[in-house]
């Protein structure tokens, strides 16, 4: 065991350490993502070493001592996180609600192998980047899910984690790292409506202020925090695709807080309101969405495509979120990968609509 100062370096080599690959071969506990594809051993599935990836491991009191030989050291992390997110996120032979638990867990094995050897610096900053685009697109992509497939708090508790020690490490670091505005950026379209984001974005705009994203994200929290939700809408079109799918969660509560500052506005016995164009401000895909929303907030749709505001009927909706076709029109299943890599983005903000 190599150690410096206290701190443990990893020696394994691999994705995931032999001991562990023999001991889930040996109980039957390999994923099928894991497996050679006909290979068994007394009826049991046989390890691929080549897709074998190490899984979380909870501490707990009584277990023996993390030995080197079991840790991967950063160039391993960094292999590992990179084919997990190239060549795993985009397998279409089994659902994608499970590719994302067998990633989920691996990453959050990686992590922890990072904390445990205390990798800081650009390694630290690479996987994190990485984890927070995953835990971003999962948490749009699964959205509509049920909770027994999909437990959208705890992708967000991750995800928040992730952002935060991105932050510090950006924060305390001698030099500037390329895409600091881009994340930074993340984290307060994340956190919309929080003021404590909203002060760090107010905090940082000296640093990031001309950046493209950066400066979308932070005039779109204060205009939401001005209850501007017109140019709230403006503003969330202009952002990029990573970022769309972070505002995604945000979205129902964005369009039923317009909803009722619009019912307080227009609540008239003869005056009614375009379903059409309420689609249109709503960025809803159709018609019929938004008259779902309408009906469920106990306002009334008429037949010939009106809606009729009413102060004594009206009840927020408690829809759940939901993905939207105009942003999955943004991106393509196969470039998926490049994305989350981060390889897309000089695209997505050349594609930014102007001031």
């Amino acid at each position: 065991m190599e150690i410096d100062e206290g701190i443990i370096v990893g020696t394994c080599c691999s994705m995931c350490p032999e001991s562990e690959m023999r001991a889930r071969e040996a109980t039957g506990r390999l994923h099928f993502l894991e497996r050679l594809p006909t290979a068994k051993t007394k009826g049991r599935p046989r390890v691929s070493p080549d897709h074998a990836v190490k899984e979380f491991s909870r501490p707990a009191a009584g277990k023996e001592a993390v030995r080197a030989s079991d840790l991967r050291p950063a160039d391993v992390l960094r292999k590992t996180v990179r084919y997990l997110l190239s060549s795993v996120v985009s397998r279409t032979d089994l659902p994608w609600s499970e590719v994302y638990g067998f990633v989920f867990d691996r990453l959050r094995s990686v992590r922890q192998d990072m904390v445990i050897q205390r990798i800081h610096g650009d390694d630290a900053i690479f996987i994190l980047e990485m984890n927070v685009r995953f835990l971003v697109y999962s948490g749009y992509r699964l959205c509509s899910e049920s909770a027994d497939v999909f437990d959208a708090h705890i992708n967000g508790t991750h995800l928040q984690e992730c952002l935060k020690r991105l932050i510090v490490l950006y924060t305390s670091s001698d030099s500037r790292n390329l895409r600091e505005a881009e994340f930074f950026a993340v984290y307060l379209v994340v956190n919309l409506g929080s003021a404590e984001s909203l002060s760090l974005g107010v905090q940082t705009k000296h640093i990031y202020g001309s950046d493209p994203v950066f400066k979308i994200a932070l005039e779109l929290c204060l205009a939401w925090s001005n209850q501007n939700y017109v140019r709230t809408f403006r503003l969330i079109q202009r952002l990029p695709t990573l970022h769309l799918w972070a505002i995604n969660r945000h979205l129902h509560s964005i369009r039923c807080f317009t909803l009722q500052v619009m019912n307080s506005a227009f609540a008239s016995k003869n005056l009614s309101y375009p379903l059409s164009s309420l689609t249109l401000l709503l960025l809803h895909d159709s018609d019929s969405e938004t008259e779902e929303l309408c009906r469920s907030s106990g306002l009334n749709v008429d037949d010939n495509g009106n809606v009729w505001f009413s102060r004594t009927k009206f009840l927020p909706s408690k829809q759940s979120p939901r993905r939207c076709k105009w942003i999955d029109r943004r991106f393509h299943e196969d470039d998926l990968p490049q994305l989350i890599e981060g390889q897309l983005s000089d695209r997505d903000v050349g594609s930014l609509l102007p001031s």
